[in-house]
């Protein structure tokens, strides 16, 4: 699967090719522990993606001023696409400290098929959320490309979901967490949970059918 998911990038990129420098992408819940954390998240996260110094791409992560309490702990990369290479600079700042790096899985990735690269994530310094992406500020890093491979394919395969961001997000009101990934021309689908499935509609229709039969004999 990741193979083929690789070339669908080649393609992708290709054909994106010197028609873009810069964008930005916003965020989907993937979790939904709660659904007023999962709204708030997605309404305060945007990534912002550039051509930097070099053969590197610039990536930063903002979380909204004026959103509600929370921090980004850890940032996740399912580079599938195969077109970084490595992480190359964080640039920390305004009280926001992550390091290189991020052990465990994503919260909620494997509802979409994340498949992380430890060595291209980035965890907040201790003690979360303090060092975290809280409302108002924002976290830049920049990851040198593979050969070959500009800003332009960058862009492309975040459009097409075969590079992925993904973010955990703590600190709620509630004390709640959630689980978040970028949103390209080509988003995840929704956690399982939200889905209704033909089974259940099905079982509750019958359900309902059988109280209206017992009301008209009764």
């Amino acid at each position: 699967m990741k193979t083929t998911r690789m070339a669908a990038a080649g393609i992708v990129a290709a054909s994106f090719a010197g028609m873009a420098t810069a964008a930005t992408f916003g965020f989907q819940n993937i979790t939904n522990n709660s659904p007023v954390n999962a709204a708030a998240g997605e309404a305060q996260l945007s990534l912002s993606v550039l051509a930097g110094a070099g053969s590197t791409a610039q990536f930063t992560l903002s979380n909204a001023s004026g959103g509600v309490a929370s921090g980004v702990r850890a940032i996740w990369i399912d580079n599938a696409a195969g077109v970084l290479l490595a992480l190359a600079t964080i640039t920390n700042s305004g009280g926001v400290e992550f390091t290189a790096g991020v052990g465990g899985a994503l919260p909620g990735g494997e509802t979409v098929d994340f498949n992380s690269s430890d060595a291209l994530g980035l965890t907040a310094k201790p003690p979360p959320p303090v060092n975290g992406i809280n409302p108002g500020e924002s976290l830049t890093w920049t990851y040198s490309l593979v050969g070959g491979f500009g800003i332009d394919d960058v862009i492309a395969s975040l459009n097409s979901g075969e590079l992925r961001v993904g973010v955990h997000m703590i600190g709620f009101g509630d004390g709640g967490s959630e689980g978040f990934v970028t949103v390209g021309d080509n988003p995840p689908p929704p956690p399982p949970s939200l889905i209704p499935t033909p089974l259940s509609g099905a079982m509750a229709f019958a359900g309902l059918a059988g109280i209206a039969t017992r009301r008209r004999r009764a």
